[in-house]
C-alpha cells in the first residue's frame, strides 16, 4: 500500500436555518497535504435548524493515521432534536486493521429516543473481506418521523463490488419529518469512477420544506464533487 502521494483533502460544511433568520450557507474546498500528513481527509458537517427548538446536526470526518495505525478512519455522528425531549444520535467509525486482518472495519451505533419511554439501539461490528471481494460497500438509510405518527426506520447493509466496479461505494439518505408540514431530506453517495475519471465522487442533496407559507419552502442543494486522487484508493484492489 503506497504512502508516497497525498493529493486531496476535502472540507464541506452546510448551515441551513429556516426561521426568521433564514440563512443557507455552503462552504466546500480542497486542500493539499504533505506526504507526512494524510493521503485523504474528509470533513463533513451539516447544521439544520427548522426553528428555535429544532436542530439537526451531522458531522463526519475521515482521518488517516500512520502506517502503524489505521489507513483510514471514519467517524460519523448525527444529533437530531425534534423538541426538548426527542433526540437522535448516530455514531459510526471505520478502523483499518493489519494486513492479516480486514482492510476496513465498520462499527455502527444508533441511539434513537422518540420520547422518554421509546429507545432504539443498534450496534454492529466489523467484517473481513477477501482480496477477491470489495474493500467496502455501505448503504445506510434513516427515516425519522416525530409527530403524532412517530416513526423511526433504519436500513443499513453492506454490498460487495468486483474489481471492475468501485472499491468504495457509500449511499446515505436521511428523511426527517418534524410535523406534517416539515420535511428534511439528506442524500449523499460516494462512487468511484474509472481511472480516466475521478477516483472518488461525492453527491449530496438536501431538501428542506418548512410550510407552504415560508418563502424558502424548498432548499435544494446538489453538490457533485469529483476529485482525482492518486492515493492508496487506487491500490487497495
Amino acid at each position: 500500500m503506497s504512502r508516497r502521494m497525498t493529493d486531496v483533502r476535502l472540507h464541506l460544511r452546510i448551515n441551513i436555518r429556516l426561521d426568521a433568520e433564514t440563512k443557507p450557507r455552503l462552504s466546500a474546498g480542497t486542500r493539499i497535504q504533505t506526504d507526512a500528513k494524510a493521503d485523504v481527509g474528509l470533513h463533513l458537517r451539516i447544521d439544520i435548524c427548522v426553528d428555535s427548538e429544532t436542530k439537526t446536526r451531522l458531522s463526519a470526518g475521515t482521518r488517516i493515521r500512520t502506517d502503524t495505525q489505521a489507513d483510514v478512519g471514519l467517524h460519523l455522528r448525527i444529533d437530531i432534536r425534534v423538541d426538548s425531549e426527542p433526540k437522535t444520535r448516530l455514531s459510526a467509525g471505520t478502523r483499518v486493521r493489519t494486513e492479516s486482518q480486514a482492510d476496513i472495519g465498520l462499527h455502527l451505533r444508533f441511539d434513537i429516543r422518540v420520547d422518554s419511554e421509546t429507545k432504539i439501539r443498534l450496534s454492529a461490528g466489523t467484517r473481513v473481506r477477501t482480496d477477491t471481494q470489495a474493500d467496502v460497500g455501505l448503504h445506510l438509510r434513516i427515516d425519522i418521523c416525530a409527530d403524532s405518527e412517530t416513526k423511526t426506520r433504519l436500513s443499513a447493509g453492506t454490498r460487495i463490488r468486483t474489481d471492475a466496479q468501485a472499491d468504495v461505494g457509500l449511499h446515505l439518505r436521511i428523511d426527517i419529518r418534524v410535523d406534517s408540514e416539515t420535511k428534511t431530506r439528506l442524500s449523499a453517495g460516494t462512487r468511484v469512477r474509472t481511472d480516466a475519471q475521478a477516483d472518488v465522487g461525492l453527491h449530496i442533496r438536501i431538501y428542506v420544506c418548512v410550510d407552504a407559507d415560508t418563502a424558502l419552502s424548498g432548499v435544494d442543494l446538489a453538490i457533485n464533487v469529483e476529485i482525482v486522487i492518486r492515493t492508496f484508493l487506487g491500490t487497495i484492489r
